[in-house]
């Protein structure tokens, strides 16, 4: 990356509010699909919130679609003396299943990491992080929407039961899809140096499971959640934690590493990027890695301390004792 480019980066650290930033040495036309997000332009999509959002917006446009197709028809066979239609408790309807459907899958995963928030709750009010459990979600949205139509009028049934359907099926299609290469991408070899300049290669494993961060000084989720990579490593001693850098030179790194009093043990430079480039352009990137160097899971975004447990429970890493 140039002199004038990593000016430009830095420059862009008021954005520290952003969830993801986008390393300007990658380019940003058109539409990339890497590792877990999908790249459009200058902005980045985890596959599990696309996938959210197309089962959300799939059942809301199903259910108010049917509902108004029905509507017309009812209206148009109707006498003088029928009941008027409706709408806006239909509508009620559907914002409370949508409502009752995020609060659950956010609170069920709350609580199976409920340690984690123990120092900090008010940080479950960040989304950011992406922990959801969408499955208890599902399953409140369908109780809640198949009890309300008991005293609900019987023309409200279809459109919310097929919205409920449609948006079921795809997320679960979608959920399967992502679990359809079980063994993983491998982590190849890449030569990094250390902050004071000795060469090192990035080895796909050694035997432990591996998180791999890629970061940068000037972007402010990485900045956010050091502390919570830090943590990790100090708390798992069965977890290697590598924190990659990208694109900037060893006395930025090193300034940064001073100025923030972090240990430089476990960090890593990359500095043309080339492990940005293979695995998405969004920083900050965070792969989880098998003990046999087999990319298993993406973060694409800020990771908080529920959300990286959820991971490396999925990695086969046991919480620590208490």
């Amino acid at each position: 990356m140039s002199a004038a480019r990593q000016r430009g980066a830095r420059a862009g650290a008021g954005r520290a509010a952003d969830e993801v930033a986008v390393v300007g040495a990658f380019p940003a036309r058109g539409s990339v699909v890497m590792g877990g997000a999908l790249l459009i332009g200058p902005f980045s999509w985890p596959w599990s919130l696309v996938l959210t959002l197309l089962a959300l917006c799939a059942a809301w446009a199903t259910a108010g679609g049917l509902w108004t197709l029905g509507a017309r028809r009812a209206a148009v066979g109707a006498d003088a003396s029928a009941p008027a239609v409706d709408a806006h408790g239909f509508e009620r309807l559907r914002w409370q299943v949508l409502g009752l459907t995020l609060l659950v899958a956010r609170l069920a995963f709350a609580w199976r990491f409920r340690d984690a928030w123990a120092g900090a709750p008010w940080q479950l009010l960040d989304i950011r992080d992406g922990g959801w459990d969408p499955q208890a979600g599902i399953v409140a949205g369908w109780a809640w929407a198949l009890w309300r139509l008991r005293v609900s009028p019987r023309g409200w049934r279809l459109p919310l039961g097929a919205g409920l359907l449609v948006g079921t099926a795809l997320w679960f299609a979608g959920a399967l899809a992502q679990l359809a290469d079980p063994d993983g991408r491998p982590l190849a070899p890449l030569a990094v140096t250390t902050p004071d300049g000795r060469a090192q290669t990035l080895p796909p494993s050694d035997g432990r499971p591996t998180v791999v961060n890629l970061w940068a000084s000037w972007c402010g989720p990485c900045r956010r959640e050091m502390p919570v990579l830090e943590d990790a490593r100090r708390r798992h001693p069965q977890l290697r934690v590598l924190l990659v850098n990208q694109g900037e030179t060893p006395e930025v790194v090193r300034d940064f590493l001073r100025r923030g009093g972090l240990a430089p043990d476990a960090v890593w430079l990359d500095e043309r990027g080339l492990l940005g480039a293979q695995w998405g352009r969004a920083l900050p990137t965070t792969l989880f890695v098998d003990a046999r160097g087999q990319v298993r899971a993406t973060h694409v975004g800020a990771l908080s301390a529920a959300s990286l447990a959820q991971r490396l429970q999925a990695l086969g890493v046991a919480p620590p004792a208490p």
